[in-house]
This record gives structure tokens, C-alpha cells and sequence, in this order.
């Protein structure tokens, strides 16, 4: 098994636990209605979703531009979760949540952000760098 596969099967078991976790019927306790709990588990589930899949995109294709590490995750990061939270509407005991949809879309972006202003960079730097003239 090579480096690339280890890096993808971890999207994969993340995207599995994902889908445990949201469509299950009732996977975790019941939370209180005025917990935030639930939203910032949206929003931390899938921005991890969103750096795990990014860094295995960056080391799968270390030549890949910073648009697409960018837009590639991101957006496929808040697809799935729209697909999962639509799911929900047909599982007994949950719920379709709008408010769930847009937590995640905004981790999966929100880390995406984060990669791209800090790690990313500092990887844009060190190839020119490497690519100056001498």
C-alpha cells in the first residue's frame, strides 16, 4: 500500500464517520436545544473533513496549485455535507437544518482559508526559492 492510498483512506474512514454520525438516528445523547454544541460540531467536523482531503490532495499531487487545493476540498467537503444534512430529512428522529448546511459549507471553507494563508504560503515560498536562478 502506498503513501497516496494511507492519505486517501483516511478521507474515506473521515467521510464514513461522517455519514455515521449525521444520518445515524441517534448516534450521539440528545443535546439541549440551546446548546451550541451541535453547531460547532458541524463546523469543526467539516473543516477537518476539508484539511484531511486537502492534505491528501497536496501530497498526492504536490504540484497542484493553491486554487485548487483551495476550490477542490472546499467545495466537495460542502457538497457532502449538504447531501448528508438532505439525508437527514428522511431519517426518523432527524432533521433537515439550513443553519446545519451553511455551518458546513463555512468550515469546509474556513479551513480552507486557514491553509491557504499559513501552510500553502509558506509552500509558495519555499518553491521559488528552490526555483531561483543561481
Amino acid at each position: 500500500m502506498t503513501n497516496n492510498s494511507l492519505y486517501w483512506g483516511a478521507v474515506g474512514i473521515y467521510a464514513l464517520l461522517t455519514l455515521w454520525l449525521m444520518c445515524a438516528p441517534r448516534p450521539l445523547p440528545e443535546m439541549p436545544s440551546t446548546s451550541y454544541a451541535s453547531g460547532i460540531g458541524h463546523f469543526v467536523i467539516f473543516a477537518g473533513m476539508a484539511g484531511v482531503f486537502s492534505h491528501a490532495m497536496r501530497q498526492t499531487w504536490p504540484e497542484c496549485s493553491r486554487m485548487r487545493l483551495f476550490w477542490i476540498p472546499g467545495l466537495s467537503t460542502s457538497i457532502y455535507g449538504m447531501l448528508l444534512e438532505t439525508a437527514q430529512y428522511f431519517i426518523p428522529a432527524r432533521t433537515f437544518d439550513m443553519t446545519d448546511v451553511l455551518l458546513n459549507i463555512g468550515g469546509a471553507f474556513a479551513m480552507q482559508t486557514l491553509l491557504l494563508k499559513t501552510i500553502w504560503r509558506e509552500h509558495k515560498i519555499e518553491l521559488q526559492i528552490n526555483q531561483t536562478p543561481e
